[in-house]
């Protein structure tokens, strides 16, 4: 889940990604990770592009549920 490149690795930074905007789960749950999107939503960069393939999105799930609940 969490991953590292070798500029954050020196200072000891972890990143993983989320979805953007708002979508469901696989069961259905509906999630929202930028409630205060307004326009920029239309725009947005990381709903375009290798960000929509279908393994990258539910990679990018599975982190979302992994924070919201981690006992998942």
């Amino acid at each position: 889940m969490i991953t590292q490149n070798a500029y954050l690795r020196p200072h000891g930074i972890f990143t993983f990604s989320i979805p953007a905007l708002a979508s469901r789960f696989d069961d259905g749950t509906p999630y929202v990770t930028c409630p205060a999107a307004g326009i920029c939503a239309a725009a947005c960069y990381a709903r375009t592009g290798t960000f929509s393939f279908s393994q990258v999105l539910a990679k990018h799930r599975r982190n979302l549920r992994r924070i919201l609940d981690p006992e998942h």
